[in-house]
Order: C-alpha cells, then sequence, then structure tokens
C-alpha cells in the first residue's frame, strides 16, 4: 500500500503544478508558438461543466483524503516533500527557450 501511497502524492503533486506553474509555463509557451490562432489549444481553454477548475479539484482531494486511512494520510504526507522537487524536473525543461 506504501507504493500506491507514493503513487497518489506524485500524481497530486503533478495537478497542483499543472495547476499553477504548469499553465504559466504553458501559457507563456502556447503564446510564442501562436498555438491559439490554430485553435490548437480549445481544450485546454474550455471547461464545459467546470467553473472553476481548482476549486473541483480542492473538493476532489478532500473526498478522497477522507477515503485513506490515518496511516495512509500520514504516508502521503511524508512523500510530499520529496514529490515536489521530482516535479519540478519535469517542468524545468519547458521552462528553458532551448
Amino acid at each position: 500500500m506504501h507504493y500506491a501511497c507514493r503513487l497518489v502524492t506524485m500524481a497530486y503533486g503533478l495537478h497542483v503544478a499543472h495547476l499553477t506553474t504548469g499553465m504559466r509555463i504553458g501559457s507563456a509557451a502556447a503564446e510564442k508558438q501562436n498555438l491559439f490562432a490554430a485553435h490548437a489549444l480549445n481544450f485546454y481553454r474550455t471547461y464545459p461543466d467546470i467553473q472553476d477548475p481548482l476549486k473541483q479539484f480542492i473538493s476532489i482531494v478532500n473526498t478522497a483524503g477522507g477515503l485513506l486511512t490515518a496511516e495512509q494520510q500520514e504516508q502521503v504526507m511524508d512523500e510530499l516533500p520529496r514529490a515536489f522537487p521530482k516535479i519540478s524536473l519535469l517542468l524545468t525543461t519547458l521552462a528553458h527557450k532551448n
């Protein structure tokens, strides 16, 4: 079960990074590549049933957290400090011009 909690932590961290830093990096890249004019990003700009993706994400995470045992919640919390630097490495390549 420990590995499942690690996977949940990584998925959580990746989604948080996407909703924050990843969106800014992606937006800058899309502008430089003129992807908006090509309508290449319609999927990322339109959320037909979601008014606030971040608010919905928080609600889902809170619900999922309630399904974990206290020990599993502790495992996830212990893994977070290790997960975020790994996720940052994934985004680093997008942040560079080269």
